[in-house]
């Protein structure tokens, strides 16, 4: 059997699939694990994921995110850097003053540059903007 090449496949099952990404993933599957490669073969496989793309499709459709966080636990996940505070509408320099992730990214860099400078290499340039919002508790 011949193989007429990944276009040819990608042409032949694009309007089938709810996702190109889904059938791109599934073509460079067949390529990177077949040893053989003809049409057939790449048909009955891309055919198998066809089934699964139709029901991620359906799934997704059926069953929508609901989940809205609570403000206690926003507000915690903030206060603990794990988010970006993004609750007000500010500039990226007056955000990086009140977020507690920016913060924390700030202090990691200054961290970085320190044992870089003892190291005797030169410090990443770059952070002097985001320094002069920064309150440093040594100075």
């Amino acid at each position: 059997m011949t193989w007429s090449g990944r276009d040819a496949l990608l042409q032949r099952w694009l309007p089938r699939f709810a996702s190109r990404e889904r059938l791109e993933m599934s073509i460079s599957r067949y390529v990177e694990k077949s040893y053989a490669l003809d049409d057939q073969r790449a048909d009955e496989w891309v055919q198998r994921d066809h089934v699964r793309d139709a029901e991620l499709a359906t799934l997704i459709e059926s069953y929508p995110s609901t989940f809205v966080p609570s403000d206690r636990l926003l507000e915690s996940a903030i206060a603990h850097a794990d988010l970006h505070d993004f609750r007000q509408d500010l500039e990226a320099h007056a955000h990086e003053v009140i977020c507690p992730r920016c913060q924390l990214g700030i202090r990691s860099r200054l961290r970085a540059d320190e044992i870089a400078l003892a190291l005797g290499k030169k410090p990443f340039p770059g952070l002097a903007n985001v320094l002069r919002h920064f309150h440093r508790p040594d100075a």
